[in-house]
């Protein structure tokens, strides 16, 4: 799949065109059918651990306000387009729900064209090449007409004959919003020395994040809980809080990523400042809020199994699952408990 050039790509196209109402599925077909029928080791061996999309989805109808759609839509008629990236896309879930949330929130009679408005405005990029191709399958079966997603190795501090990196000195790239799930682990290269030497990947991820953010920027990234919780990372918290004013932190369970991995995660959504504080005082003393909720059940089995609950109390509201829209018996559709 890593070798697969555009001419191929066309061809699948084509044939997918062949059958009634594959394009722009109200599913992820790709993001289902990976899930179902990948083997575990294939999983572990690729190293993802892909968020599920029945946690992207109402993580990303939260991040995405009212004046979120306004701005993407004004600036499209302006032909100042947004700019929208996943910088580790993985399979792009993050993208293919933004990009359904968005087209289905424009307004009906409006003469944005959804699949334009993606061209121009979605990036993705991910180190392993057999990534971006599904990232781009994904995208298409969302209706999307392709948008810009290549191989690209985000945390690198400079292109290579390899790879090409992101945000460089001597391309620098910004942009409007920013969502995604940070790989963890080891690494090899700290991206920006002045505010750490750090080397973990999920560090630098962030630290590059905050970094291609215009200002006044957003982002809703997934990360571990060492980025909030450890002592010896309070220096980068308190950089992150000097660049960035928190909007929510939301705690996912700890079976999020099971089986492959139970490691405690949260969702942080931030606005990147217009101007960077001197010192945590300004921020002590200014108005700021930020919310936060802790999600015991998602709908899903809190164990390896990881299987649907999808039990019910007699008003028709989930039991094990605070993350999704309910009805009851008249049909009322009723909001999630988060």
């Amino acid at each position: 799949i890593a070798e697969i050039d555009v001419n191929t790509i066309k061809e699948i196209h084509s044939e997918i065109n062949k059958i009634p109402m594959m394009h722009a599925l109200p599913i992820d077909l790709f993001g289902e059918v990976y899930e179902v029928l990948a083997s575990k080791k294939t999983k572990k061996d690729l190293g993802e651990y892909f968020t599920r999309r029945h946690i992207i989805r109402p993580l990303l109808s939260i991040f995405i306000s009212d004046a979120d759609v306004r701005n993407i839509t004004d600036r499209y008629s302006t032909r100042r387009h947004v700019k929208i990236v996943d910088p580790f896309c993985g399979t792009g879930g993050f993208l293919t729900e933004f990009y359904k949330l968005l087209r289905d929130r424009i307004d009906e009679g409006s003469e944005i064209d959804a699949t334009q408005l993606a061209n121009e405005s979605f990036y993705g990029y991910d180190i392993n090449p057999s990534n971006t191709t599904r990232t781009k399958i994904n995208m298409y079966l969302a209706g999307d007409g392709i948008s810009d997603v290549e191989k690209r190795d985000s945390l690198a501090v400079s292109d290579t004959d390899v790879t090409k990196a992101l945000d460089t000195s001597k391309r620098p790239e910004k942009f409007d919003y920013v969502v995604t799930n940070v790989p963890y682990g080891k690494g090899k290269i700290a991206v920006n020395p002045a505010v750490t030497n750090n080397k973990r990947l999920e560090i630098n991820a962030l630290i590059k994040v905050v970094s291609i953010l215009n200002p006044l920027g957003k982002a809703l990234v997934i990360v571990p809980d060492g980025i909030l919780e450890s002592p010896s990372l309070a220096s980068i918290r308190q950089w992150f809080v000097k660049n960035c004013k928190i909007n929510f932190v939301i705690s996912l369970p700890k079976f999020a990523f099971a089986p492959y991995t139970k490691e405690k995660t949260y969702a942080v959504s931030f606005t990147k400042r217009d101007n960077a504080l001197c010192s945590l005082e300004e921020q002590s003393l200014s108005d700021e809020r930020f919310w936060a909720y802790i999600i015991d059940n998602d709908g899903y089995a809190n164990s390896d199994k990881r299987f649907a609950t999808g039990r019910r109390e007699l008003s028709g509201k989930w039991m094990h699952n605070e993350l999704s829209v309910w009805s009851d018996k008249n049909g009322v559709v009723h909001k999630s408990l988060m």
